[in-house]
């Protein structure tokens, strides 16, 4: 398993911490105390993650990991940190820049005890703690991870590859690259899918422990209620059923199950539909679309990098084209029943920012907008998305328009017309700059929800009204880092997800899912594939080298 797989699965395991500070003198009350004694490193600066929480089992969550750092003097550094529940903790020695270059980093379970730490930056396998007994039972958890990775031809792989960069390894022949792509993904899966058995068998053998607890949420991230409930059901109530963790695990598996649908009941009645590519559309010329709509009459709009509006009839022919002129980025766009187009971007500005002692000029979002137009190409009117920064998915239902933020986590509802804001949706799960959504009849939206692996569902007021899919490598699950990308609705109510990395376009139904074969890989790494769904069911994929492509129903 490559380092940055193995950073990201032991960032999984951390509960949280809160309030945590550097500071030179240890304040009143108990915390979590590290003094630290480095060789090989007198001066500089350490790295040590951070997962801000509460302490409140009602409120408590997790949430997306930070950097705290600590300043290194003479080779030694402390760090103090108010630590409300027990937590695994990352410490970065060393974070080069070379991308094929291993991070120097230590692991430790943290509660709030001191603990003092002796390492040589050359030998940091060796390292030593002193203190916290918890750590004795997470290096043998360490250890039993570690004997994951005997995979045959995994040792030997990484041998062959660590001594080339990052770009060397990019510049590698085509055929090389891709086995050395191909090769990596398989070893990572052969080594994620041991390691993953050696955790649930720890946890089933340890219903005491407070790691065992901490390795639930790891487990059952992505995956159902009833499988997070079967993990939790491992610990020992009598010793951990009180804590803030195992109580708002229960909390998180009810809310779960108010909405989470079986494919048996989601389904019920919606019979398959069969599809295939249709290789009478020639879509290969109609490149650089970032987002897809259909208007009434089956014709296709879709919005260009470049900002440029094209209506595509389903021969695959550009009937008219017209420049949109905003002052912004375009990510998204809408059609609704008076055939009126509605064309979401960002608007951006470049700000100065220090981190550690050092100034950067970024490009961040300011505002959504959106500017609305005829099929003539004249404007209508243009108005501020309020709450919204990055809208990467629209739709309009009725006389509301749709819009989702992959940046902000949210689903806006607005007035088409006025542009202004209804209500919300919060507290969804982007991933890649990536969010997308559908509607149905007016009342239904559809979210494709890829952080958490899943489909959401919620009527016009942002109720949620259902849940279905999680991470995993069956068919009815989501594969990759984050999926599905796209997410539409047939007229029987069967449902069309889109993943990427590899493309994987499926119609589930009450058979459960079945795959669109035919259909080449559209995009590479973690980028967004656009989707539209016509009156006539017949599907419509886009991708910014190989052009639309239609998928229609089989005879």
């Amino acid at each position: 398993m490559n380092n940055k797989s193995l950073i990201f699965i032991c960032a999984v395991l951390v509960a949280s911490l809160w309030g945590c500070k550097q500071t030179t003198k240890k304040e009143e009350g108990k915390q979590f105390a590290l003094s630290a004694e480095i060789k090989g490193k007198e001066n500089g600066w350490v790295y040590i993650s951070s997962f801000p929480c509460v302490s409140d089992a009602a409120e408590y969550k997790s949430s997306t990991s930070m950097m705290d750092s600590v300043m290194i003097e003479n080779g030694k550094f402390e760090y103090h940190c108010d630590l409300k529940i027990p937590s695994t903790v990352q410490i970065f020695l060393d974070k080069p820049k070379d991308k094929r270059k291993k991070n120097k980093v230590l692991h430790l379970f943290a509660t709030n005890e001191t603990i003092h730490l002796e390492v040589s930056m050359d030998n940091l396998e060796n390292a030593k703690f002193e203190g916290d007994h918890y750590n004795k039972e997470y290096k043998a958890y360490k250890e039993g991870l570690k004997k994951c990775e005997n995979v045959p031809g995994y040792k030997e792989h990484k041998e062959k590859y660590s001594k080339l960069s990052y770009e060397q390894i990019r510049s590698l022949p085509t055929d090389k690259y891709k086995k050395w792509k191909d090769d990596g993904a398989e070893f990572n899966r052969l080594v994620f899918k041991k390691q993953f058995q050696f955790k649930e068998d720890y946890l089933k053998e340890n219903p005491k422990s407070l790691l065992s607890l901490v390795l639930v949420n790891e487990l059952a991230t992505n995956k159902s209620a009833e499988y997070f409930d079967k993990m939790l059901g491992h610990i020992d109530n009598e010793t951990l059923g009180h804590h803030p963790i195992y109580l708002f695990y229960s909390r998180k598996i009810e809310k779960m199950r108010g909405t989470e649908v079986g494919f048996n009941e989601l389904f019920k009645g919606i019979a398959n539909v069969n599809y295939q590519v249709d290789k009478s559309f020639k879509g290969k010329k109609l490149k650089d679309i970032i987002y897809l709509g259909s208007f009434a009459n089956n014709n296709t709009c879709a919005i260009t990098k470049d900002a440029a509006v094209q209506i595509i009839s389903p021969q695959a022919k550009i009937l008219s084209s017209f420049e949109t002129k905003i002052e912004g980025k375009p990510s998204s766009v809408a059609v609704d029943q008076d055939e009126k187009i509605y064309v979401l971007y960002s608007i951006f500005e470049v700000k100065e920012i220090k981190r550690r002692g050092k100034k950067f000029k970024v490009e961040k979002p300011k505002e959504a907008r959106c500017r609305v137009f005829n099929t003539n190409g004249e404007k209508i009117t243009d108005y501020k998305l309020e709450g919204l920064l990055t809208p990467t998915g629209a739709k309009v239902a009725g006389a509301k328009l749709l819009v989702s933020d992959s940046k902000q986590k949210a689903v806006g509802i607005f007035n088409s017309q006025s542009g202004e804001k209804l209500s919300a949706i919060e507290d969804l799960r982007s991933c890649c700059g990536i969010m997308d959504i559908d509607v149905k009849d007016n009342n239904q939206i559809l979210v494709a929800n890829l952080g958490a692996f899943r489909v959401s569902g919620y009527d016009l007021n942002g109720v949620k009204n259902l849940d279905f899919g999680q991470r995993g490598n069956v068919l009815n699950d989501f594969h990759g880092c984050c999926n599905p990308v796209s997410v539409a609705y047939l007229s029987n109510g069967a449902i069309v997800t889109v993943e990427k990395s590899p493309t994987r376009v499926k119609i589930y139904s009450r058979d459960g899912a079945k795959v669109i074969s035919g259909i080449h890989e559209l995009v590479q790494g973690c980028d967004h594939i656009p989707m539209t769904v016509d009156n006539n069911d017949n599907v419509y994929l886009a991708s910014p080298d190989r052009g639309m492509i239609r998928c229609i129903k089989s005879i």
